[in-house]
């Protein structure tokens, strides 16, 4: 489960902060298909990359006999950790620099509140 929490960071974004960017970078009348398309993507590379390690580990014969078979598939995972490590470091230089989108003040400014979002009163 881990791995597959890894797995998930290094193809987009992880599932907590896709509601938080989302609704933030995209229009109101475009919300749907913009999480849509963010769950395609991630679970795209999800099948794609679980299908790459199992042909990986097919191909170097792991088994119960030849733990040895599984390193091919560890190293794919240690790359695409790698990777994902990379494409935070350039995110975080592109969203600190003159040409950012704004992501990083959502955490630091708030958000007005939706009166409609707000639950009702109790009336005890």
């Amino acid at each position: 489960m881990a791995a597959h929490d890894a797995i998930g960071d290094s193809v987009f974004v992880d599932s907590g902060s896709d509601v938080a960017v989302g609704s933030y970078a995209v229009d109101e009348s475009r919300l749907g298909a913009a999480y849509a398309l963010m769950t395609l993507i991630r679970q795209t590379g999800f099948f794609s990359l679980h299908l790459l390690i199992g042909m990986a580990n097919d191909s170097s014969r792991a088994s119960a006999d030849n733990p040895g078979g599984y390193a091919l598939g560890m190293r794919v995972l240690s790359v695409m950790g790698f990777i994902g490590v990379f494409f935070a470091i350039m995110l975080r230089r592109f969203e600190t620099g003159p040409g950012s989108h704004g992501l990083r003040r959502y955490g630091q400014e708030r958000i007005p509140e939706n009166p409609r979002l707000r639950p009702p009163r109790s009336r005890l």
